[in-house]
């Protein structure tokens, strides 16, 4: 097997729906066959997150890696760093355990990062009570893309506009 050109590492802490949808969206990425590895980071889940990383990786077509350790206090970085140390992918995409993937999000960023270049983003953030209408049918039809509002809407709208203005003026330190 081939290097991935990509590895997905997805941090998580016992929040095993939303975990196992985002794992669904991941699953449905097209156009990344063969390019691209998963490790889930796990900040010392007490629950059934290991099984589930451990059922999906038995049937995911593509590399899936667990890392884990004791949980004492909130260690996003602590797990970020393990998740670069398990992968073996030159290019890196930082997700949390909640983030539901459109299909084209791995194929977008395969074929728009360039060598020594950082790409920042931002996701939709959806309300609890938008959240609880996020099922897998919804995934598998991927009917969530427009459910942020519209006030959630404007604000990324307003934040890719400020970036493609930072980036049109080369400014040296906004994205």
């Amino acid at each position: 097997m081939s290097e991935p050109e990509i590895a997905l590492l997805m941090s998580t802490f016992e929040r095993p729906r939303h975990l196992r949808l985002a794992l669904e969206s991941i699953a449905r990425q097209e156009g990344a066959c063969g390019r691209m590895e998963l490790v889930v980071t796990d900040d010392g889940s007490s629950d059934e997150t290991p099984a589930i990383v451990r059922d999906f990786a038995a049937a995911a077509n593509f590399p899936v890696q667990f890392t884990t350790h004791p949980h004492s206090t909130f260690q996003l970085a602590r797990c970020r760093n393990e998740g670069v140390r398990a992968s073996r992918a030159p290019y890196i995409l930082f997700l949390d355990g909640d983030c539901i993937l459109p299909p084209d999000h791995v194929s977008l960023h395969l074929a728009r990062r360039k060598p020594g270049t950082v790409m920042a983003g931002d996701c939709c953030r959806l309300d609890e009570a938008t959240s609880a209408h996020v099922t897998s049918e919804v995934v598998a039809r991927g009917e969530f893309a427009g459910w942020g509002g519209s006030s959630e809407l404007a604000r990324l709208k307003k934040l890719d506009r400020a970036s493609r203005f930072y980036n049109l003026i080369r400014h040296p330190t906004k994205p």
